[in-house]
């Protein structure tokens, strides 16, 4: 789906895009174009923020992508102006002595921030993408992806992966998004389960990173008038029932010990039995082998607690 999407909607939105600037409610409809396609492939609600399913499918939000263009078409152009400005003789090409108003005698340097030759939009775009044009190739699809996943994910202190679950809606170009798939996005770059995971399996673990799954605490916070308490879970010597939260549900659950036990001898002891590992899948650096098997394993685990949910 991630394929189809960048060939139709994202390449016909792009095409002139240096040329044109949206106004916020253009840029809003047509994010949502390019959102709507993988909101359908992942069951996802409309409720799900848009920065954080593009950061999921490594897709540019519209700012960003403007921003790459700008930036490319740039270049490119002073590639094309360089190359013409000395004639088989030496000489300025007349093109390039017309345009700038002035005769070259040498070959024009690379352009800085500071060129003001360059125009200011393309300067903003290569100011905004933290790129320098020093004649070198530019890695503009790297600088657009890290500016994205920095935007959609806020990069939090190692081992302090805390989820700021405001109610705010920040899913809007231009806003400040905080995002509860901090927990479980670790880089740039699509998500690895979506590359492995069945369309089924998928959905879920979308479902679960993204905050918007079926889980009573999770409902309840958006504003489900059932109860955010487990339904499985007797109450606690305090008096207090425990909420289906998602620590609750994948961890500590007694409906689901089965299968729970059943991934920990998959595990082997070799990864810990965490939200991390299930949702998120093991740290990198670990061998390609290594994480396909946590994957398969995980996946199999959601599958069987939703089935005893009777979700599927």
């Amino acid at each position: 789906m991630r394929t189809a999407v960048l060939a139709i909607p994202v390449a016909q939105i792009a095409y002139g895009l240096a040329f044109w600037q949206p106004t916020l409610e253009e840029a809003c409809k047509l994010e949502g174009l390019i959102a709507a396609p993988l909101r359908s492939t992942l069951g996802l609600p409309l409720s799900t923020r848009r920065l954080n399913l593009f950061a999921e499918c490594a897709i540019l939000p519209l700012e960003v992508l403007r921003a790459k263009i700008l930036a490319a078409t740039g270049i490119r152009y002073w590639g094309t102006v360089s190359k013409l400005a000395l004639g088989p003789q030496r000489q300025p090409h007349p093109m390039v002595a017309t345009w700038n108003g002035t005769l070259h005698r040498r070959r024009p340097a690379a352009p800085s921030l500071a060129d003001t030759r360059l125009p200011l939009r393309v300067l903003a775009a290569v100011s905004f993408l933290g790129v320098e044009i020093d004649g070198s190739k530019l890695d503009l699809k790297r600088a657009a992806l890290t500016v994205a996943f920095s935007q959609a994910v806020p990069v939090l202190p190692s081992g302090d992966r805390k989820a700021d679950d405001s109610g705010l809606d920040n899913s809007g170009p231009g806003s400040a998004p905080v995002s509860h798939l901090a927990r479980w996005k670790r880089k740039a770059g699509v998500s690895e389960y979506l590359q492995t995971d069945s369309r089924q399996v998928a959905c879920l673990r979308a479902r679960l990173r993204l905050d918007r799954s079926s889980l009573a605490e999770s409902l309840f916070r958006r504003r489900d008038p059932r109860s955010p308490f487990c339904c499985h879970c007797s109450p606690e010597p305090d008096g207090g029932k425990a909420e289906e939260t998602l620590e609750h549900t994948l961890l500590r659950c007694s409906a689901y010990a089965g299968p729970r036990q059943a991934l920990q001898l998959r595990l082997a002891n070799r990864f810990p039995l965490d939200c991390n590992t299930i949702l998120a899948g093991p740290l990198p650096g670990v061998s390609p082998r290594a994480s396909e098997e946590v994957l398969k394993a995980t996946a199999d685990f959601l599958l069987d607690v939703f089935r005893i949910r009777g979700q599927l």
